[in-house]
């Protein structure tokens, strides 16, 4: 019975492309990616400039690098190389990424700007393990039932060829718990073939082939916001994200919200301003895997700032509020964070005032015409 553990594989492929323009500097364009299908092909939706190549000046013309150039690599390549002989180390191993064994690590040249570019591809892959265990099947019905013992000394074959057509012949010895294991491989197709070598050999029927498919992680999305970013309580923003990987829908880190378009408002009416960030991932779903693909690193984090409403304020009258149409009254507010007042009449909802304090006397400014009596409503709110 065995298992087998999904990896990513890759490989390198190298390319000069000469175009017949004479400059006098050239441009060494180094693509690192990491090869999703192995096909060692740059495929759309492989992530790109992976790893960081070096360029060294090859002083004395032997085809090996001897100084380091100290040119950048920016934005995968290394811009206006003056004229010489240099090689491009590309590293074996970059955290969990390999090169393909069969490929080379550098690559030895000579810049007089003929061409004005030099275009190298470079994949990647991550090692793969195929392992389990082997076990004693006491009641035959091949299914790991509990008390079923591992079996130590069965020989397990792995045969089969790497995605480029190298042929792979491995052989494992099960522990005493019956556990095996084969790492490092490369993509391709493979079988296992079990010997029990403490017995007669006997050689098993060659195995189903084991395809094994990885599906190709979306891109790093991007996120826009519709309206500002920063507002008052009770208002919103609006964000949509967009990925350049076709077929994707998003999923969100604020309210395990889902879609391309989401709002975003203050959680709660504070005192302070409320800081919200928010990030989003591609996720791509394939009829073949139950388990949607999610893009490796989310968008760039959005800052939203909901800043809090003032007090709301309180009005003191001079006088009663019921008096004669000879007279007056005077309104006045409760301070305002900046000193900003908005007074609005209710006969029309219109704003009359932005000082402290008004004066309302018994003329049609303010009431409505009436031959039994006048009656107003006035209303005030503070700006900060």
């Amino acid at each position: 019975m065995y298992n087998f553990t999904k990896s990513i594989y890759l490989f390198i492929f190298f390319s000069v492309i000469i175009t017949t323009n004479i400059v006098s500097q050239t441009n060494i364009i180094v693509t690192t990616y990491e090869d999703l299908n192995g096909n060692g092909i740059l495929d759309g939706g492989e992530p790109t400039n992976i790893v960081t190549p070096e360029l060294w000046n090859d002083t004395n013309m032997d085809g090996v690098g001897d100084v380091n150039s100290g040119l950048p690599y920016v934005g995968g390549q290394f811009m206006a190389v003056p004229n010489g002989f240099y090689e491009v180390i590309i590293p074996a191993n970059f955290g969990a990424y390999l090169l393909l064994s069969t490929n080379p690590g550098s690559f030895a040249f000579q810049a007089d700007g003929t061409p004005p570019n030099i275009l190298l591809e470079a994949g990647y892959y991550i090692p793969a393990t195929i392992g389990d265990f082997v076990w004693e099947d006491l009641n035959g019905n091949g299914l790991i039932d509990g008390g079923e013992p591992g079996l130590g000394g069965v020989s397990v074959d792995l045969n089969g060829t790497t995605g480029m057509g190298a042929p792979v012949n491995l052989n494992d010895i099960s522990g005493g718990g019956g556990a095996y294991s084969f790492t490092g491989l490369e993509p391709g197709t493979y079988t296992l073939t079990y010997t029990d070598t403490q017995t007669p050999a006997c050689t098993s029927l060659l195995s189903q082939s084991s395809v094994v498919t990885i599906n190709p992680l979306p891109v790093k999305p991007t996120v826009a916001n519709l309206s500002a970013t920063e507002f008052c309580y009770r208002q919103f923003t609006t964000l949509r994200a967009s990925s350049t990987t076709t077929g994707t829908t998003f999923e969100w880190d604020y309210q395990n919200r889902t879609g391309s378009q989401i709002d975003v408002a203050g959680s709660a009416k504070l005192t302070t301003v409320e800081t919200i960030k928010v990030s989003v991932k591609s996720v791509s779903v394939f009829a073949n895997n139950p388990k949607a693909c999610k893009s490796r690193e989310a968008s760039d984090v959005v800052t939203i700032l909901v800043n809090p409403l003032p007090t709301t304020p309180n009005i003191t009258a001079s006088g009663p509020l019921t008096f004669c149409p000879d007279s007056t009254i005077t309104l006045t507010s409760t301070d305002s964070p900046n000193g900003v007042y908005k007074w609005i009449n209710a006969k029309d909802n219109s704003e009359f005032s932005v000082n402290k304090t008004v004066l309302i006397d018994t003329t049609s400014k303010f009431f409505n015409n009436s031959l039994i009596e006048k009656v107003g409503r006035f209303y005030v709110r503070t700006i900060s």
